[in-house]
């Protein structure tokens, strides 16, 4: 579809005709959409060879607002899944924590996607964020919740390990089973953790917990030996 939209807005500059506004802002929003899911796929690509060869990955941490994350990442998964509701619900207007963007981006990329694939009936999808406060820190606390098929009882303990895929699911949904290692060694690496409940035929849910304050630093070099 992209490709199409690119040859018909070349096609018109060549003739030199005119183009109305809002049909060239769509079309250059959905060339810039597809180019920047791409730019993901190929950086998500790379992150599972690091998965697979059973490298860190090198994190890029920034001021980064969680909250801004998935109201970006939620108005793009609804666009594209008409039989399912989406929404977020955050108990703050921003929470702002030193995270690699584009990665933490991908991660709850991944589960909305999962969401909407697991749940080919539709059904509301909600992200849910708020923050978790003790004597260890501050952290956010993001939750996917789907209606979907579930994770049967013998397969959810498995489920973030690499090429593990629910039983209920093999043979009817097409999947790789390398999404969600990806997504607890970005969630790990960040010092977070992230567990999954789901209950078979009524759907899923996956928290993630994210430190907001930013890590400690780490040990001094030791000092050379005196000569």
């Amino acid at each position: 579809m992209t490709r199409i939209t690119a040859q018909i807005l070349q096609r018109r500059a060549e003739r030199q005709a005119a183009v109305p506004r809002e049909q060239l802002v769509a079309g250059l929003t959905s060339i810039e959409r597809a180019a920047t899911q791409m730019a993901s796929q190929i950086e998500e690509l790379l992150d599972v060879a690091h998965l697979r060869a059973g490298r860190a990955l090198e994190l890029e941490r920034t001021p980064v607002d969680l909250v801004a994350i998935a109201r970006e990442q939620v108005a793009s998964y609804q666009q594209a899944a008409d039989a399912h509701r989406l929404r977020l619900e955050a108990a703050e207007g921003e929470l702002i924590g030193q995270l690699d963007r584009a990665r933490i981006g991908r991660v709850l990329a991944n589960l909305l996607n999962n969401a909407v694939k697991y749940s080919p009936n539709g059904g509301e999808i909600v992200v849910r964020l708020v923050r978790e406060c003790d004597a260890a820190g501050d952290r956010a606390v993001l939750t996917v919740s789907d209606q979907g098929m579930g994770i049967s009882a013998a397969d959810l303990p498995y489920i973030f390990e690499q090429f593990r895929r629910s039983e209920n699911v093999v043979g009817h949904i097409s999947g790789t089973g390398i999404g969600l290692a990806v997504v607890r060694q970005v969630v790990e690496q960040h010092g977070g953790t992230v567990v999954a409940a789901s209950e078979p035929g009524k759907g899923s849910a996956f928290t993630i917990r994210l430190p907001l304050d930013p890590p400690a630093p780490g040990p001094a070099p030791a000092a050379p030996p005196a000569t």
